[in-house]
């Protein structure tokens, strides 16, 4: 039974993980690179220590380039938290995705599109609240 929720990439063989999110796959014949995201179905094949850290496994991230083929990553969701934190920082050093109103990334944030205009989250907040709503 195939209980993925998202589309499981054609190059994928690993047995031991739920498909949840899954990006780039209708672009693979093409040639481009593709990203997934599952919960690992027995934590316990995954679990272990590592020195003194203890690493309990819990989400597979993976990327398939046709470079460097397959990559597989075992993770927990804090490194999951951290990346997207690193991603935020690194969003705000390159000025991707800038709200048009405080001129800050909001990559991790929602961003709305206004017009020509992006807002993001916490000046769409500001927004409202000087406008008297709720």
């Amino acid at each position: 039974m195939n209980d993925d929720i998202g589309k499981r990439p054609q190059f994928c063989i690993e047995q031991n993980c739920r498909c949840l999110v899954s990006g780039g796959t209708e672009t693979l014949d093409k040639g481009a690179s593709v990203m997934c995201f599952g919960k690992i179905r027995d934590p316990n094949v995954v679990h272990f220590t590592f020195k003194e850290t203890v690493h309990p496994n819990t989400h597979h991230q993976c990327f398939y380039t046709p470079m460097k083929g397959w990559i597989k990553s075992m993770v927990i969701l804090d490194d999951l938290w951290n990346e997207m934190q690193m991603i935020q920082r690194l969003a705000n050093i390159e000025g991707w995705r800038k709200c048009t109103t405080c001129g800050k990334s909001a990559i991790v944030a929602s961003l709305w599109a206004e017009g020509e205009h992006r807002i993001c989250e916490r000046c769409k907040v500001e927004q409202v609240q000087k406008s008297g709503g709720t």
